[in-house]
This record gives C-alpha cells, structure tokens and sequence, in this order.
C-alpha cells in the first residue's frame, strides 16, 4: 500500500539537503550515466540527488515502482492534469508488464 505524505529526505549534488513529501514526487530517473538521479515534482520542478536509481529503490521501494532500470514512479499519481500535474500515459510493454506483476505477487 502506498505511503501517502510521508517525509523522505535527499541529498542533493549542490550539497544541500532536501525534503518532500512522498506524494509530491511523480518520478525519479537516472542522470549521468546513472551515477546521480533526478526527482520530478508534481511542480515541475527538478532537483539532481546524490543517489543512483537502485539506492532509492532500496530505501524508497515501499512508496515508488521500478518501472524500468532507470525510472522510479510513483504509481499513484493523479495524472489528470489538474493542480499541475503532469498529464499522459505510460506504454508497457508485455515483459515490462511482467515485471511488474510478479514483483508485485
């Protein structure tokens, strides 16, 4: 189940520390050749993080999905495009599907 609001913290490359609420948080990639990562909000707003993908995913897979080696989403987001959401799909295909099901069972 989805943690709703909880309070993660990061540690960004300008060596600043920075914390958002999980819900606020529609996907994190990979950057530099997967050696950092970049947290989009449901702002817009973007901020580069010491960590790579796989780290997060460990401290943070309760609250985001592995979609892909370099992408965590967070499965829940409202995606309707009100309150400045990003609006869209996103296209699986049948072995990411897989994936996803069984780490899910």
């Amino acid at each position: 189940m989805k943690v709703r609001g909880e309070r993660i913290h990061f540690h960004g490359l300008d060596r600043s520390d920075y914390f958002f609420l999980s819900d606020t948080i529609i996907r994190i990639e990979a950057a530099h050749g997967g050696k950092h990562s970049i947290l989009i909000t449901s702002e817009g707003e973007q901020v580069e993080v010491r960590a790579t993908v796989a780290e997060l995913d460990k401290r943070y897979g309760r609250i985001f999905l592995r979609c892909h080696q370099s992408y965590l989403v967070d499965m829940l987001c409202n995606v309707n495009g009100e309150g400045g959401r990003i609006s869209g799909f996103v296209t699986l295909n049948e072995e990411d599907c897989a994936k996803i099901y069984h780490a899910m069972v």
